[in-house]
């Protein structure tokens, strides 16, 4: 039986109401999702990459556009 193909990495670029609210439901969609954020240390933002699920990930801006097929400006 043929394997699904995988979902594209999913990029988020911001971290606040908009990103929080589709950024988890992204991931639990099974996509990989990789917000961009202007300080990817905050305890805020590494809350909101644990609620995503274990494919998320934060980096500054530019570097999560060019790891995403997908891009969300949040």
């Amino acid at each position: 039986q043929a394997r699904p193909p995988d979902k594209p990495v999913v990029a988020m670029i911001g971290t606040g109401t908009l990103a929080g609210t589709f950024g988890p439901a992204i991931g639990k969609a099974g996509y990989a999702v990789v917000y961009g954020s202007r300080d990817p240390a905050r305890a805020a933002v590494n809350e909101l990459v644990r609620r995503t699920g274990p494919r998320a990930s934060v980096a500054s801006p530019r570097e999560a556009a060019a790891r995403a097929a997908i891009v969300i400006l949040a």
